[in-house]
This record gives structure tokens, C-alpha cells and sequence, in this order.
């Protein structure tokens, strides 16, 4: 893979499989919080130089923004979380791509990604699904912040120059 690659995709961070066989090129990237981030991810095939999107609808050409993605030991699949929801595509080559949780609702129920809380101040990072050693079970935490009070600031987003009114935001943060 080139340098031309990277660029033309305009890949900001990447992870190779185990096998050496793939790489999840990350673009796109916004921050969340402290360790989270949204990024489209598409796999590239080394030996091809093929490149498809990531996405949890199978045939999708394009790629949405996901929470996070992780590589199975073996190299063959990829977890993935898309709005709270874990993802499994069990054979990268292939386009099957199986939901593994439906409860998820952002800012309440995190399916494989850390809630603000365990993001910053337990865990420190936000992805929380792992592949057993020989890639046959996959573990993940779910955080449910049903019962977590809410915390609500306002949000200033204007240009310079211009008059702007504050948008109120919020968060799940425990009292």
C-alpha cells in the first residue's frame, strides 16, 4: 500500500489484521469525548488493492460514521458498532453482516461502547467488545444509563461576528 492510497482516501488512522491480509482504513474522523470517535471505515484487501465500505447494511457503497471496529485474532472478521449497536462480519471478503444487539438507543443504552462515565473516568477508552483468542466468541460490555440523571448546558455554535443562541445539550452524568 502507498502513500498515494492514504491520501487519496484521506485516511487519518488504520489497523491491519493479524493475518496481514487487510487493513480498516479510518477517515473521516470526529471526536466524541476523551477516547471515543466516529470515523467511516472501509477494508482494504492488500493483495487485490479493493476497497469497500464498512457498513451494517450488507451491499451498502456507501459508509456510514461507526463508533468503533475491531479485527478477530485470526483476521477474518470485524466487530463493529454503529448507533449503539454491535455488528459481526464474519468473513471480511464476504457481504454478510449479522446484528448481534438491537437494544441500543444513544445516550441511554451502549452496546460495545463505553458511556461517558466509563469512557473517561473507570475504563479510559470506549470501545468495549473482544474477540476470544481463537476469534469463536465475542464479548462485549452494555452500559444502561436509563436511571442516570441528566446533565444540560448550553451550546454556543455561531460563526464569529455573528449573533448566536444557545442550543441546549445533554448528557447522561451520575449526581
Amino acid at each position: 500500500m502507498t502513500n498515494i492510497t492514504f491520501i487519496q482516501y484521506k485516511v487519518e488512522d488504520f489497523k491491519v489484521s493479524n493475518d496481514l491480509r487487510y487493513i480498516l482504513l479510518i477517515s473521516d474522523v470526529s471526536r466524541v469525548y476523551k477516547y471515543s470517535t466516529i470515523a467511516k471505515y472501509h477494508i482494504y484487501e492488500i493483495a487485490t488493492r479493493l476497497r469497500k465500505p464498512l457498513s451494517p447494511n450488507e451491499l451498502d457503497e456507501s459508509a456510514p460514521f461507526l463508533q468503533y471496529a475491531t479485527w478477530s485474532p485470526d483476521g477474518t472478521a470485524v466487530a463493529f458498532i454503529y448507533d449503539n449497536d454491535i455488528y459481526y462480519k464474519p468473513k471480511v471478503e464476504k457481504d454478510l453482516v449479522c446484528r448481534i444487539t438491537s437494544s441500543g438507543q444513544p445516550g441511554v443504552i451502549f452496546n460495545g461502547v463505553t458511556d461517558w462515565l466509563y469512557e473517561n473516568y473507570i475504563l479510559q477508552t470506549s470501545g468495549v467488545v473482544w474477540f476470544s483468542p481463537d476469534s469463536i466468541y465475542l464479548l462485549y460490555l452494555t452500559f444502561n444509563d436509563t436511571n442516570v440523571g441528566e446533565y444540560r448546558y448550553p451550546w454556543y455554535d455561531g460563526e464569529e461576528g455573528q449573533p448566536t443562541y444557545p442550543k441546549i445539550k445533554s448528557f447522561r452524568y451520575p449526581r
